[in-house]
């Protein structure tokens, strides 16, 4: 990262490091976690349970679930999907906000070669993302080993070579999904520009145009990007599995990037 990317970097750091936003969004990501795997001990039952059944982002839940390698991070796995929609929301609260208060345009003053700065701003909500998810996986792995003990569901498959495989693989799949979403909540912001307009655009497109899709076509959820990043999160990809889910997730953070890219460079900057 050269000086000029690093400068835009810590720049949008200092702006995530405000205490509202940190303790906003760092306390919602370890809120979900820690409620989703509370709520999934308290209502396991030996019978299959499957959270999200007829979705993408489906979780198997019962009591065979919690107990297997994969136990500890059922709740945060639960809470993820859920907080895609959250980090959608932060990328575009971050850049079309930007474009509101008129302070990109004295950013871009600073760093006329615009690729830099968003590059700067991308890794730097990127890393905020990460370090949100890993908060909300330990959050969620300490609730269950709690709700566990009260419980008495046996952990021992938790510490195996399997459960360390299964609480590296949630955390990742959370993260590609997460940057997923924050990626396409800044192609909008970018494009829109304006904040309510955005999320409007955004939100009406998620929720019910995707799901009225899915509802209409079996094969949906091997297209659009939503429904694909709500299969990569749960682990499962929805019903074209996981890799093809990761491949076709890649291709859209690709084109998220490049549309983003073009916009941003050539689109005068009037605010």
């Amino acid at each position: 990262m050269n000086d000029r990317t690093s400068g835009a970097f810590r720049a949008e750091l200092m702006k995530l490091r405000r205490p509202k936003m940190l303790a906003g969004f760092y306390g919602a990501m370890v809120g979900f976690s820690v409620l989703a795997t509370t709520l999934a001990f308290l209502v396991a039952k030996d019978r299959p349970q499957v959270f999200n059944g007829d979705r993408p982002g489906a979780v198997g839940f019962s009591l065979a679930d919690l107990t297997g390698s994969a136990g500890a991070t059922r709740g945060f796995v639960l809470g993820a999907g859920f907080v895609g929609v959250i980090v959608l929301v932060m990328f575009a609260v971050s850049i079309a906000s930007e474009h509101s208060y008129g302070t990109l345009r004295t950013l871009a003053l600073f760093e006329p070669r615009r690729l830099r700065l968003l590059a700067g701003k991308i890794a730097a909500l990127v890393v905020f993302v990460a370090i949100g998810y890993a908060l909300a996986e330990v959050a969620g792995i300490l609730t269950a080993y709690i709700a566990a003990g009260i419980k008495g569901v046996p952990v021992h498959a938790w510490t195996t070579g399997a459960g360390l495989q299964s609480t590296a693989s949630a955390f990742g799949d959370a993260v590609l999904s997460g940057i997923g979403w924050g990626l396409l909540g800044m192609m909008a912001a970018i494009a829109l520009r304006t904040l309510p307009i955005t999320l409007a655009v955004m939100l009406a497109w998620v929720f019910p145009f995707e799901n009225i899709m899915f509802r209409s076509w079996a094969a949906a959820d091997r297209w659009f990007p939503g429904l694909l990043l709500q299969g990569v999160g749960s682990g499962s990809g929805g019903s074209g599995g996981w890799t093809r889910a990761v491949l076709m997730t890649a291709l859209y953070a690709g084109l998220f990037l490049a549309a983003s890219s073009l916009i941003f460079r050539r689109r005068d900057i009037t605010a």
